[in-house]
């Protein structure tokens, strides 16, 4: 919590002279099931920006985020660098509270679902464009900390996957689009995860539709999960994310 309040500290001062930007984000999946609401605040401070095209800069960005489903419960603060404004890197560190007794695809008497964990992760994005056509590639690397250490398995909710205490989550995400017009976008959504110590596999793939209204999105993915034990199972997702201010970030 000391640790939290110094880097929200760091941010109010960091803010008097950079760029803040804010969001909020529901959730909704069906498999593996659940619902969650994503709040998240930033302030960018601009490293250098190019003259001759307004598209490419660099910037990094301190930011807190709060991720809540009722019975899990994360508070983020993470630092993004983006040399150059479509690519760039990011590091942070996750605390969760989890109350979970029942989970999709788990046996809780088997496997703990409840248990208290912190994260700390890397990732690297690529966002490509080009006439109406956009590509993005999203990698994520966690290391996972649970409070019960003697416990020798727990469930990881978002991936469906079964991991140890010190153990390490990858996941990649990629979305190819296309943009219909400035409202709509229509893309194909792939999801991997995959653990380190048992070496187990999840993949999501979804077909994708956006639709932009103001400062509102709405999107809504039809298609599969398949889960640890190689069985698909048909999968759904609806967001709905309002952005306050959006910073100097692209996506």
């Amino acid at each position: 919590m000391k640790n939290l309040i110094l880097f929200v500290l760091v941010l109010y001062a960091f803010s008097t002279f950079a760029k803040s930007d804010y969001s909020l984000q529901g959730t909704i999946r069906s498999y593996p099931m659940g619902a969650s609401i994503d709040a998240d605040l930033g302030h960018s401070l601009k490293l250098w920006k190019s003259n001759k095209n307004k598209a490419f800069y660099g910037y990094v960005r301190p930011s807190v985020s709060f991720k809540t489903s009722g019975l899990v419960n994360y508070v983020s603060q993470q630092v993004d660098i983006f040399p150059i404004s479509f690519f760039g890197a990011y590091v942070g560190r996750s605390n969760g509270l989890r109350n979970l007794n029942e989970l999709q695809g788990f046996d809780c008497d088997t496997v703990n679902c409840g248990s208290d964990l912190s994260k700390g992760y890397f990732g690297v994005n690529l966002a490509l464009a080009h006439k109406q056509w956009v590509f993005l590639n999203l990698y994520r690397h966690e290391e996972l900390s649970y409070d019960e250490s003697s416990v020798k398995s727990f469930a990881e909710e978002t991936s469906n996957l079964i991991v140890k205490d010190e153990d390490t989550l990858k996941s990649n995400t990629t979305v190819l689009g296309y943009n219909i017009n400035e409202k709509i976008m229509i893309a194909a959504l792939s999801v991997l995860y995959k653990t380190k110590e048992f070496n187990q596999e999840s993949n999501m793939l979804m077909g994708l539709g956006q639709y932009k209204l103001g400062k509102l999105s709405y999107q809504l993915g039809l298609g599969k999960f398949k889960n640890r034990n190689d069985k698909n199972h048909f999968s759904g997702l609806f967001i709905i994310k309002w952005s306050g201010k959006k910073g100097l970030r692209l996506f």
